[in-house]
């Protein structure tokens, strides 16, 4: 049976969830939550906040200011959301989603998705992948915001620059946009890690 756990006691930092699904709400303060077994859903929320997902295929929202957010095992759906975030995938498949700010991805084991939505609006905001694995990973872009305004998508390329660990998004004028750095010297191929969705 699910069971939906708010808190919003300032002296209650530490929440355990249970073995059911959980539904947790974790609240304004800085906030531990172990979500243990089950599917379960974790809202960070407000505060500096660190996540657990524990078994299970489970879903972690870090919220605003800089959280960290540990998977564990199952296939797992982890998104930073606001702030400089820390997530790590664990075992299983995961969706790694940084968000907004310069954020850190560690997949783990497994075939892992690495997901942008958006261009980063300044250098200093792109996310690190810490252990992408070319030809099982993938790193999927929205179309829609990657492509945005570009009249030729034939012109368009995604470049990783093995020297530096780059990647980079060109919209055909040569002028580069940075938005994930990953490891140096990887057998990374566009066409093949990359996916538009």
């Amino acid at each position: 049976m699910a069971r939906f756990i708010r808190s919003g006691m300032a002296d209650s930092p530490i929440i355990e969830a249970t073995n059911a699904d959980d539904f947790v709400l974790a609240g304004p303060q800085d906030n531990v939550v172990r979500a243990k077994g089950g599917n379960d859903f974790v809202f960070g929320e407000d505060g500096f906040d660190t996540l657990y997902g524990g078994r299970g295929n489970d879903s972690l929202f870090g919220g605003n200011d800089d959280d960290i957010l540990y998977g564990g095992n199952g296939n797992d759906f982890l998104y930073g959301e606001n702030g400089n975030d820390s997530l790590f995938g664990g075992d299983g498949h995961d969706t790694l989603i940084g968000g907004e700010g310069a954020d850190t991805l560690t997949g783990g084991s497994g075939k892992d998705i690495f997901y942008f939505g958006t261009l980063p609006d300044n250098s200093t905001d792109f996310d690190t992948i810490t252990d992408f694995q070319p030809g099982a990973d993938k790193i999927q872009v929205e179309g829609v915001e990657f492509f945005n305004g570009i009249d030729d998508r034939s012109l368009a390329r995604f470049i990783y620059n093995g020297v530096t660990g780059e990647l980079s998004f060109d919209a055909g004028a040569g002028f580069l946009t940075k938005f994930a750095q990953l490891q140096t010297n990887l057998n990374f191929v566009a066409s093949r890690d990359i996916s538009i969705v």
